[in-house]
């Protein structure tokens, strides 16, 4: 997958009627997902390493905002590949 697609903020995930997951970015912007385990692991990476960093840094407001963003981004994920 490409490092562009694992980077982007989606604000939900929808199957198309192709059996595609398709990531919202914004109303405007639709990314197809062509490996969604891909996009997952890289989620729950991402997860353990802000948490690792609040570990340290302790309570750090930006980090747990982008951890909050990471674990919803996750779940909306996961339901999406589990209706597939």
């Amino acid at each position: 997958m490409l490092k562009e697609l694992l980077e982007k903020n989606y604000q939900n995930f929808y199957i198309n009627e192709e059996g595609i997951i398709v990531g919202i970015e914004n109303p405007k912007n639709r990314w197809k997902i062509s490996d969604p385990a891909e996009l997952q692991a890289h989620y729950i990476i991402k997860i353990h390493k802000i948490k690792e960093q609040l570990r340290v840094l302790g309570n750090y407001e930006p980090l747990k905002k982008k951890l909050l963003q990471y674990e919803k981004m996750l779940k909306k994920l996961t339901t999406t590949i589990n209706k597939l």
